[in-house]
């Protein structure tokens, strides 16, 4: 990789980074979905792939605002994170994997909050508030689904205590 150079670079590399995020999120969320015993799990992860598609799309929207290519970069602290939770998952007795599950799915989430934080910080200093709002949007459904899978995950860690109990 080239040396970053400019602002504009930056945040072209940023936004690269941001589409294979959301692209590897979807990955992701396909083995939660395959995985998860709890039907309700099932459906929030089947729910927030179709909102994924639209945070990618906005990305791609973002590129075109800015007149760059959408190039997707490398992200090592996804691909760490999925492998993570891919190891927790078959690692982890199938009346308990639900909790791992959560557990990953919330690491990647906090991962993209961050991600998409920093990117409203850079386009907001070049003025660019179009594309701000688009990453806002996406950051608002982020921080949406941390708060759900929050309380997912409360709920299956008490079920799951019972199950450890027995």
């Amino acid at each position: 990789m080239e040396q970053l150079k400019t602002p504009e670079e930056i945040l072209a590399f940023k936004l690269g980074k941001a589409l294979t995020m959301e692209a590897g999120d979807l990955d992701m969320l396909g083995e939660f979905v395959e995985n998860a015993q709890r039907q309700e799990l099932k459906d929030f992860f089947t729910e927030h792939q179709e909102q994924t598609r639209a945070q990618a799309d906005r990305l791609r929207k973002v590129f075109e605002l800015l007149g760059l290519n959408a190039k997707e970069e490398t992200a090592p602290a996804l691909t760490g994170l999925a492998k993570e939770g891919r190891t927790a998952m078959t690692n982890t007795a199938e009346e308990l994997v639900d909790s791992v599950i959560l557990a990953s799915a919330l690491a990647a989430e906090y991962y993209e909050v961050a991600a998409y934080e920093s990117l409203i910080t850079m386009v907001q200093a070049q003025g660019e508030t179009e594309v701000a709002a688009l990453l806002q949007e996406s950051l608002d459904e982020e921080r949406q689904t941390i708060a759900r899978a929050q309380k997912l995950a409360e709920a299956v860690a008490k079920e799951s205590a019972g199950v450890a109990a027995k």
